[in-house]
């Protein structure tokens, strides 16, 4: 499975330097399996991440310190592995 598109960014508090990505599986209404953070996220916290789930991380190319676009492309193959790109 392939899908492209982009990412409209928002950081008006903080510079941003990289963006962390993980998946949320909803199986049902009421059955979900997260990959991402095992707690809420609050700004200049620490992150508490599912260490036996895989996540990604992109890393910009300069600090963000307003809105941004981001191209992406994601697959995901039948051997169930992940690949993202981001082209410019």
């Amino acid at each position: 499975m392939k899908s492209s598109g982009t990412i409209e960014v928002s950081s008006t508090l903080h510079e941003a330097n990289g963006l962390a990505f993980w998946i949320d599986w909803e199986f049902q209404e009421t059955i979900a399996l997260t990959t991402g953070p095992i707690s809420s996220c609050q700004l200049d916290e620490y992150i508490e991440w599912d260490k036996a789930s895989k996540q990604a991380v992109y890393f910009l190319e300069q600090l963000m310190s307003k809105n941004k676009i981001i191209n992406y492309e994601l697959e995901f193959t039948n051997s169930g592995e992940l690949f993202f790109r981001f082209p410019k």
